[in-house]
């Protein structure tokens, strides 16, 4: 995730939603957080990212509230 971060930040318009499947994003705090259990032995984590909000680097004039009403 660390290679597609810059993309991420260059290319994703304030508002766009990203959503990782085991690996987070370095830098960024997501929204939130989920862990499925697949398996006896593995848990996965599904990450929701708000460009403009989870990363620190872009601001966001967006209310956050109604970025995540449709879940």
């Amino acid at each position: 995730m660390e290679i597609l971060r810059p993309k991420f930040e260059r290319e994703a318009k304030v508002g766009a939603r990203i959503v990782s499947h085991d690996y987070p994003i370095p830098g960024w705090r997501p929204i939130r957080v989920k862990q499925i259990h697949g398996s006896e032995i593995h848990v996965h984590k599904v990450y929701l990212y708000i460009v403009g909000i989870s990363n620190e680097r872009r601001i966001c004039s967006y209310p956050t509230r109604s970025l995540l009403t449709n879940e």
